[in-house]
């Protein structure tokens, strides 16, 4: 057992965590299951994002021997030792001013942080720091509590995609809730679980503002305050969030029409005026987006993650769709690989983790 990461609290108390965590589930479900059936699901879907969660942790620690989600956790720690020495300074990090002054605070006895320089790492060092208040410390009781919050992300967008399809929802259930990789991956101390529960309450919120028009205010903070979480950890997903959204917008303006000589009219002129008003808000949001602030900069980002897949970093497994430039007709150039990469990649014989 690792005694940095782990102590014998991580087999005591995340038990209990569950437990209470499913009490609460159970209330949920009996509450919400008589005017919305589809939550007889809900307690099976959070079962597999708390087992996804604790797997990951299993696997990192006892297969891998550690990785960035043990650099998270401790970073959380080491904030926590911080908040006990000087509570201006954990304020002024939790607001994001991470200076070098501020920096000079930590010490032996607190420890010091990795990735202080990195605000998207480091962006899930603060939010997980939240979680280790309720946690004793505990790897694994703050993975539970991290994984159970995240959940609700994960619920909305199936409740979104069970209110659309209503005959659906069973099928959504194994492709929203129970995605074997997707409750590995998005379900631990990693940035990807903060993103995951940001883009999916971000979508359902948006629809619920824009489309629905219902609890109007509720849905606008939470679709903000997912937006923002999005922005600090990976803002390109956020980039890549907004112009599908906004064509969803369109749509369903365009759709509520009767007359279709309108919606032939109106269609293309609405389409390029809300993709026209999210390029104008994205480069309002300028350097906020960091090194996603400028389509070169963006163009660039993806050619060196590109020829960093190439390299041999990853015990010879590479990732290669072949060369290109950095303008949009040479990314365009490569869409087909890229997409049959996205969905299909590895195919079996490209396949060697030993």
């Amino acid at each position: 057992m690792d005694e940095e990461i782990l102590s014998y609290w991580d087999l005591i108390l995340p038990p209990l965590y569950i437990l209470v965590i499913f009490i609460i589930a159970d209330l949920i479900q009996k509450r919400y299951i008589q005017e919305n059936p589809v939550y007889k699901y809900f307690k099976i879907g959070l079962l597999g994002k708390i087992l996804g969660g604790v797997g990951l942790g299993l696997v990192y620690h006892f297969y891998y021997g550690g990785g960035d989600t043990d650099i998270y956790f401790k970073g959380s720690i080491t904030m926590l030792k911080l908040f006990n020495k000087s509570q201006e300074a954990f304020f002024s990090i939790m607001g994001d001013n991470r200076t070098r002054e501020i920096y000079s605070e930590f010490d032996s006895d607190t420890g010091w942080p990795l990735y202080y320089g990195d605000s998207n790492s480091f962006s899930v060092i603060r939010f997980t720091t939240f979680f280790q208040i309720f946690s004793f410390r505990s790897y694994f009781v703050t993975t539970v509590i991290l994984s159970a919050i995240s959940y609700f992300g994960t619920w909305r967008l199936f409740l979104l995609f069970c209110e659309i399809f209503p005959s659906l929802a069973n099928q959504f259930k194994y492709t929203i809730l129970l995605v074997p990789s997707v409750l590995f991956w998005g379900s631990g101390i990693l940035k990807d679980t903060y993103t995951l529960m940001g883009a999916c309450w971000f979508t359902y919120s948006f629809y619920k503002v824009f489309i629905k028009r219902e609890k109007v205010l509720v849905n606008a903070i939470m679709m903000l305050l997912m937006a923002y979480l999005i922005i600090k950890i990976k803002p390109y997903i956020f980039i890549a969030l907004m112009p599908g959204a906004l064509i969803w917008l369109s749509f369903e303006r365009v759709k509520d029409m009767k007359n279709w000589i309108l919606k032939i009219l109106v269609g293309p002129v609405l389409l390029v005026f809300t993709l026209s008003m999210g390029y104008l808000a994205l480069k309002t949001m300028g350097s906020g987006l960091g090194q996603y602030s400028s389509k070169t900069n963006i163009l660039n980002k993806a050619k060196v993650t590109q020829e960093d897949l190439k390299k041999d970093f990853y015990g010879g497994n590479t990732f290669d769709i072949g060369e290109f430039d950095a303008s949009i007709g040479g990314v365009l150039s490569k869409l087909p690989e890229a997409i049959t990469a996205g969905l299909f990649r590895p195919f079996l014989w490209e396949s060697k983790n030993g």
